[in-house]
């Protein structure tokens, strides 16, 4: 499991000294901005944080198309979780990202979904970068 902490140049001039702190200006700015996308348009200002985002963009693609299709089927994660033999709360943490789920348990999603598992290369020129 991945770990962001935000740090500026300004945070020690304005006293910030621990996680703490900094996590709750960073609450503090997040509530005076007026979307989610001004926020994640200013974090990713900062390369660091940015080169996280686009390493774990894989993860979060197979969490979202895993979603996607339970809703497409009209499923409950209980209900899936009746169908695959993963326990509810087991798909609740993989759709949440707090569970890395295997490459098998992936296959068993997608078969109690009434699906096959399709996993692409693409080249690297194709895909376009977070902003």
């Amino acid at each position: 499991m991945f770990e962001i902490e935000f740090y500026d140049t300004e945070d020690a001039s304005r006293g910030y000294r621990t996680g703490k702190e900094i996590q709750s200006r960073l609450r503090k700015e997040i509530r005076t901005m007026t979307s989610y996308n001004d926020y994640k348009k200013k974090a990713l200002a900062d390369p660091e944080v940015k080169a996280e985002y686009e390493a774990l963009q894989p993860e979060y693609d197979i969490i979202q198309a895993m979603i996607d299709a339970r809703n497409k089927e009209g499923l409950t994660q209980k209900e899936l979780s009746e169908r695959t033999g993963i326990t509810q709360a087991d798909i609740s943490r993989i759709e949440s990202g707090t569970r890395n789920p295997s490459l098998e348990m992936v296959k068993r999603l997608a078969h109690g979904l009434g699906m096959r598992l399709k996993i692409e290369f693409i080249p690297e020129s194709t895909i376009k970068t977070a902003k």
